[in-house]
């Protein structure tokens, strides 16, 4: 394959030098071996020492991933089951990983493979819904909280008027429709 007009082969072989010294090699003598082997036995000595601590940072890391990822599931409406092979992904990832250090190893066995281990480990208690109640008759919405009254749970009445500058009176009332209903269950739980 010819070069291209404006590189010679003078620079071609410059450039590839340059790369040649860049690269590191690794001789097969004893006294190599052994420094980097020493260097091997120290990292894991000090990498068993400090799996307690980091086992705490590991737990933030996933937090993290784990809040990134959820934020992402938002953004791009990513349905539950596709969310979940991600996950499985991941920590299939994490366990390719974990034989290269503890810290990894740990990672991969606090990450979680579900998405209810996912919300128990992040440990959303309970869903930020706004309860509205509806009136049948007119259809005006009230908050879930003003449907009582005082500290007897009592419902509330509905209090819209319709037409409130119409000439005919029966127009002007209130729908005075019940917000709320009282059902009985079968165990006898209100």
């Amino acid at each position: 394959m010819p070069l291209p007009k404006n590189i010679t082969e003078e620079d071609r072989l410059v450039y590839f030098e340059s790369i040649e010294s860049q690269v590191i090699s690794f001789s097969d003598s004893k006294s190599d071996n052994s420094m980097y082997e020493a260097a091997f036995e120290d990292a894991m000595s000090d990498s068993k020492t400090q799996i307690v601590t980091e086992k705490s940072s590991g737990n933030d890391y996933i937090f993290w991933i784990l809040k990134a990822l959820l934020k992402w599931q938002s953004c791009f409406f990513i349905p539950d089951r596709a969310f979940s092979s991600i996950l499985i992904l991941i920590k299939s990832v994490l366990y390719l990983c974990s034989n290269s250090s503890y810290f990894m190893k740990a990672l991969y066995q606090d990450f979680p493979l579900t998405i209810y281990q996912m919300n128990k480990f992040v440990s959303f208690s309970k869903d930020n819904i706004k309860k509205y109640v509806v009136c049948t008759k007119c259809f005006k919405l009230y908050d879930y909280e003003d449907c009582f009254e005082g500290r007897r749970k009592v419902s509330r009445v509905c209090g819209n008027v319709a037409y409130p500058c119409h000439s005919s009176p029966q127009l002007r009332r209130a729908f005075g429709e019940a917000l709320l209903k009282l059902y009985t269950l079968k165990m006898g739980v209100n």
